[in-house]
């Protein structure tokens, strides 16, 4: 706290000579309680300038508007701006997105069978 005066035993303040009109604020810096979870869970959580953990995650920042960058191996990198505010909850629920691709397969057998993660695709020519 910032004071203009004088701090008396019982914690109160008596103003300085000339600042009676103003007003004592508390000029302490507030933290922010962010809460993320996803699916999956075990996710990096991280801003454009620190890593903050892996989900589920509980924190806690300065008020503001953060970019909030979520990755997981085999997962679409996903990007969100969350606002952080020290008088609301700040809880978040976030659904990664499987990465896709493509698999060609070529035979001259007219029909293939191929396993992928433990399904069966039976293919005919």
């Amino acid at each position: 706290m910032l004071h203009c005066g004088f701090k008396i035993a019982d914690e109160t303040y008596v103003p300085a000579a000339g600042m009676e009109d103003f007003e004592i604020i508390d000029l302490e810096e507030k933290k922010a309680k962010l809460v993320i979870k996803t699916r999956p869970s075990s996710v990096e959580v991280s801003t454009k300038s620190a890593i903050l953990g892996t989900t589920p995650l509980e924190t806690e920042l300065e008020p503001g508007t953060y970019t909030i960058i979520l990755k997981k191996e085999g997962y679409e990198k996903a990007y969100y701006t969350v606002d952080v505010r020290a008088d609301s909850p700040n809880y978040y629920n976030f659904d990664l997105i499987l990465e896709t691709g493509s698999i060609v397969v070529k035979s001259r057998i007219e029909e293939v069978i191929v396993y992928l993660e433990h399904h069966v695709k039976t293919y005919r020519a």
